[in-house]
């Protein structure tokens, strides 16, 4: 407990940017913290391709993301703040799309493993909240 607090309170600047976190529990955000990889992507590079198989959901510190169809018309921005690529591994399915940086990024991953392996058996209703919204999102 006293060491999630310490996480929790080291990295609060990071943690305050991510909306989803800010409505989460200190104890798994100091838990899903510590096993987050930090990402640093330049404008106009390409996060992830259509069909690929998707191994990361993403937490967007900073910067913007676009999604692209298969023929590369943008439809959807994806803020700062926000998290993406979940709704494929959710609902075990490819890569819907393609996902650009719009602008330099930084950003954290999360390893599909470590949501099915961790979050789903030590916090079944944060994994399930997470899969209904993937689900929703989908439509």
């Amino acid at each position: 407990e006293i060491k999630c607090e310490f996480i929790y309170n080291m990295h609060k600047n990071n943690i305050d940017k991510i909306s989803y976190f800010q409505e989460q529990d200190k104890l798994f955000v100091a838990i899903v913290y510590s096993h987050l990889r930090p990402l640093k992507i330049l404008v106009q590079e390409t996060v992830y391709k259509i069909f690929d198989i998707p191994i990361d959901m993403y937490f967007l510190i900073e910067g913007d993301i676009v999604f692209l169809t298969k023929n590369n018309h943008a439809y959807k921005l994806i803020k700062q703040g926000n998290y993406f690529g979940d709704i494929e591994i959710f609902n075990k399915i490819h890569r819907i799309c393609n996902a650009k940086t719009y602008s330099n990024c930084s950003m954290f991953c999360l390893n599909k493993k470590y949501i099915y392996d961790v979050i789903e058996y030590n916090f079944p209703s944060v994994f399930n909240d997470l899969h209904k919204n993937a689900v929703l999102r989908l439509d």
